[in-house]
């Protein structure tokens, strides 16, 4: 619930919502403290009473930086500026996870289209989720901190790992703004790219986890699944919100909305 929750506060609090994440900082705290005395009182049945135990120690320290962030939001709630833990711009990758491997994607962004940096992997996990049943197909978000939006106008989502993963969307937050894509071009195993631009799902990675494990087991060294590439879709960002607007073209490999 930890993961799931601080995942949709980072977007929340770039929508200007602060009133929704007060709510999941109560909560998260209230559950810190709980979870901090019952392994204290797990911890005083096998040490001494005055021993003192470094996990809740570590729960009760996360509860007091939880409310103290429900204080700041409190101030931003009230249109006073927001100086929290998630003043900085945000990209937010929408997936479901719909196959029982563990796919993996990367992040980079760039300002020019031409140089990429990379931001970061995330193992995709039904745990990182809401409900967190197994092979739920529920819908996970995973959010990357960047300095400036301008450093995102591109942003390229490469599939490795084991298995395949519906990329639902992908958006930029930086306050009240908003970005969306309004170009795509794929590359390599990626399914209906181009439904990115209007709400809809594409699919990456490889579809079929077991056979590149033998196959990679053939080549030698099967552990290497988690790195490879299978595909990637290069979105262009632009300031405006998804819906019925503009039109498909198709150019080459990309398809804008125009």
């Amino acid at each position: 619930r930890k993961r799931w929750r601080l995942n949709e506060a980072v977007v929340l609090v770039a929508d200007g919502r602060y009133a929704d994440v007060i709510q999941y900082f109560y909560g998260l705290a209230q559950e810190a403290r709980a979870l901090a005395e019952s392994w204290q009182r797990l911890w005083n049945k096998n040490r001494y009473p005055s021993d003192p135990a470094s996990v809740p120690a570590r729960f009760i320290k996360e509860a007091g930086m939880m409310t103290e962030e429900i204080e700041r939001l409190k101030a931003a709630a009230s249109a006073q500026p927001y100086a929290g833990a998630f003043a900085k711009a945000v990209v937010t990758i929408h997936v479901v996870n719909t196959h029982p491997a563990i796919p993996v994607f990367k992040l980079e962004t760039s300002a020019d289209g031409s140089t990429y940096v990379e931001r970061g992997q995330r193992y995709i996990l039904e745990f990182d989720s809401h409900s967190a049943r197994p092979l739920s197909d529920d819908r996970l978000t995973y959010p990357f901190t960047l300095d400036r939006p301008e450093d995102a106008r591109y942003i390229r989502i490469t599939a490795k790992g084991a298995g395949q993963f519906s990329l639902e969307g992908v958006t930029m937050h930086h306050g009240r703004c908003k970005w969306c894509p309004k170009s795509v071009h794929a590359t390599g195993q990626v399914e209906n790219a181009e439904q990115l631009l209007h709400g809809g799902v594409a699919r990456l990675g490889h579809p079929d986890p077991k056979k590149l494990y033998y196959e990679l087991l053939e080549q030698g060294d099967a552990g290497r699944i988690f790195s490879v590439e299978h595909g990637s879709v290069t979105l262009e960002m632009g300031k405006r919100s998804r819906g019925g607007e503009g039109f498909l073209r198709q150019v080459g490999t990309t398809v804008r909305l125009d």
